[in-house]
């Protein structure tokens, strides 16, 4: 769905910007040079694949999309935590034993076990009993009644709503391919022609008059004055633009109603309904957006993260520095106040 309905996709990007913000930054009054030093390290490189805010941004998509996230830890000779790495969520499975996952690319071989990246993973437990031969991970899932091993993601009641909308554009494309769907009937008056035939008419008649390459171009028709003609009778369209343009609209307002979206605007759609519309009504909408929503996916990133720096002997520094949609501009007698006379 998320490659299927544009609506979708726009509203998890932007859902995903909204949660990374400006990336991690790090409250340096708690730390001494050296713990500063191993934090800024971490985040410039917590795996070989990318710093801080790659990492970010694929946990946050993947807890957007999924309703849950995974990376799995790895620990030096040491017993610290040497690397932070993402894993793809959909490819990981919960296992029967409590505390235990699986992980491979192609769930569908004949063996999974048998695949060369199969890997059996244990939760990391955060305490002193660990030990770098063990693959672990820490797997998050967002809570919901009657939940089970896999976990929902917040949209999953407009499920339906987002099937329709890629419905509805599949069928606008077919209808474009198709020279705007069956809007005629050709009558053929000159008898039963065999498979073949009906076969090689219908191919040869697609082939020059349907198709957005043939638009505007002439029908001929040959006939004898003797022989009965091809007839061809208009099909009434029984107002199904009107229908799918209201369908559209109930679809966009149960979409944005799963998601939680107080200002289509904030999310880069453009909406009709006046809130929204201007900068004081954006602001407003991005801080209510920001404390209802926002704020407790940060803290729960936050809490992944700062335990794991802690794991490492460093007190919890971590924080995700908010973005603002829309600046609050400086009043003219403050920018006034702060003129010199030059």
């Amino acid at each position: 769905l998320l490659n299927e309905s544009s609506k979708q996709s726009t509203i998890i990007d932007a859902k995903t910007k909204f949660i990374v913000g400006r990336g991690f930054a790090v409250d340096s009054t708690k730390l001494t040079f050296q713990e500063r030093a191993l934090v800024e390290g971490f985040l410039r490189m917590p795996n070989e694949d990318g710093n801080m805010n790659d990492l970010l941004c694929k946990v946050v998509k993947d807890k957007k999309v999924f309703g849950g996230f995974a990376v799995q830890i790895r620990v030096n000779a040491n017993n610290k935590i040497a690397s932070v790495d993402h894993i793809d969520f959909n490819n990981v499975r919960v296992g029967v034993e409590d505390g235990v996952y699986y992980y491979t690319e192609d769930w569908k071989a004949r063996n999974p076990e048998d695949n060369e990246d199969y890997t059996k993973l244990e939760t990391f437990p955060f305490n002193d009993q660990v030990n770098s031969s063990t693959n672990y991970i820490v797997y998050y899932k967002e809570y919901r009644p009657d939940l089970g091993e896999y976990p929902l993601p917040d949209y999953i009641a407009s499920v339906p709503y987002l099937e329709a909308d890629a419905e509805i554009s599949n069928f606008t494309l077919q209808n474009i391919k198709n020279n705007l769907s069956a809007g005629y009937l050709i009558s053929f008056a000159n008898g039963q022609p065999s498979d073949e035939e009906m076969q090689d008419i219908e191919r040869r008649f697609k082939d020059y008059a349907t198709g957005t390459d043939n638009a505007g171009k002439p029908l001929l028709s040959f006939t004898d004055q003797q022989s009965d003609h091809p007839q061809i009778l208009p099909i009434p369209v029984n107002g199904q633009d009107e229908r799918f343009i209201n369908l559209n609209n109930q679809i966009t307002q149960e979409i944005f109603t799963a998601h939680s979206i107080v200002s289509p605007m904030l999310f880069g759609i453009k909406d009709s309904s006046g809130l929204g519309n201007n900068a004081d009504e954006l602001r407003t909408s991005a801080e209510l957006y920001q404390n209802l929503h926002i704020d407790p996916e940060q803290d729960i990133l936050n809490d992944l993260f700062n335990e794991i720096v802690n794991y490492n002997g460093i007190p919890k520094c971590l924080y995700i520095q908010k973005i603002e949609p829309v600046s609050n501009p400086l009043s003219e007698a403050t920018i006034v106040g702060a003129m010199t006379q030059e």
